[in-house]
């Protein structure tokens, strides 16, 4: 069987409050459907969908961003010792902010993501990038 992807790429006139899920895109598109083909036709094209799909939709999100892959979560103690060799054995205050920012990441740049692929991804790895970038832009800002 063959599938083709197709990418929808879109331009904003004003924030979001909340992000693109499937189930939301799906209506729409099934609005858009009943618009232009009549609420018969829709009908009859869902009658076969839950045997067989003709279209799957995936929730939305920013371009060069993948969702961050569900893992086992690595336990707090690892968390620690891996903040402490990111910040020269340091542990204290900002370094418990980062704790915060890193379970708060849900993507992950698409560079990254694949890159992590490649080597086997794991939490252990996640972890690392994410605070590597997070240690890059607190360098970034302190230079400017």
């Amino acid at each position: 069987m063959n599938y083709t992807s197709i990418k929808i790429k879109i331009q904003p006139l004003s924030p979001f409050r909340t992000e693109f899920q499937s189930d939301t895109i799906f209506g729409v598109f099934a609005w858009n459907f009943i618009y232009l083909y009549g609420e018969k036709r829709l009908l009859d094209f869902l009658s076969h969908f839950d045997k067989n799909p003709s279209i799957v939709f995936s929730d939305g999100f920013q371009e060069g961003f993948l969702p961050r892959p569900l893992l086992e979560p690595l336990s707090l103690d690892s968390i620690l010792i891996l903040l402490q060799s990111y910040n020269n054995g340091r542990l204290g205050e900002e370094e418990y902010s980062d704790l915060k920012k890193l379970k708060k990441v849900d993507f992950l740049p698409e560079k990254t993501l694949l890159n992590l692929l490649e080597r086997g991804v794991s939490e252990q790895l996640i972890a690392e990038k994410i605070i590597e970038n997070l240690n890059q832009k607190e360098n970034s800002r302190m230079k400017k």
